[in-house]
């Protein structure tokens, strides 16, 4: 873990996760990164493996310690136009639970042989093709009704498992807390936009 880019011994990383507080890590109140790397063809050493691990515990804190924009734009003029580094590589250990494209490319043939050869919206009716023209044609995505990341190693998924949903209406049902397309699609038939 570094802070304010100096690296932070264990016993220091540790008080951070005992504590909840960056005040303990010598008066160095900043959010800070974990930096994880790994050669492509290498297996992990025990190190990296905790560290790894660690990074879940920690990102909890992580938000409780990063400080509000405000601390950092604080005292800059309101016309100064700010600039963000982005762009730089960055490696992640992460889990990622298996999905078979075969299953949405189904759920997708169907839909389509049951509706005119359209694919559109089950939530709000967007149509792809209607809106984009040839770039939108076949276009929706395949929502897991029950989130994958729910089921046990070895269930398996079925096209009726499936709903076919625009982009938005994708990233809704994945919000928390999670929604069904049932009740996402009462949302908007109602209108209102105070739920």
């Amino acid at each position: 873990m570094r802070v304010n880019g100096r690296l932070l011994p264990i016993e220091e990383i540790n008080d951070v996760i005992a504590n909840g507080s960056m005040t303990s890590v010598q008066g160095d109140v900043v959010k800070f990164s974990m930096e994880v790397t790994t050669a492509l063809d290498d297996d992990l050493t025990d190190a990296q493996q905790w560290i790894a691990g660690a990074i879940g515990a920690l990102t909890p804190a992580y938000y409780a310690l990063t400080p509000p924009l405000s601390v950092f734009v604080a005292g800059l003029p309101e016309n100064e136009e700010l600039s963000y580094p982005e762009g730089a590589a960055s490696y992640r250990m992460h889990r990622r639970l298996e999905r078979d494209p075969r299953v949405i490319e189904k759920a997708k043939s169907k839909f389509k042989a049951a509706n005119d050869g359209r694919l559109f919206c089950e939530v709000c009716g967007f149509d792809f093709f209607s809106s984009f023209g040839e770039r939108g044609r076949d276009y929706a995505e395949g929502h897991h009704i029950r989130p994958v990341s729910q089921m046990a190693e070895g269930e398996t998924t079925q096209v009726t498992d499936i709903a076919i949903v625009c982009s938005n209406c994708h990233s809704m049902l994945h919000r928390r807390p999670f929604t069904t397309p049932a009740v996402l699609r009462k949302i908007v038939e109602g209108g209102s936009n105070s739920r």
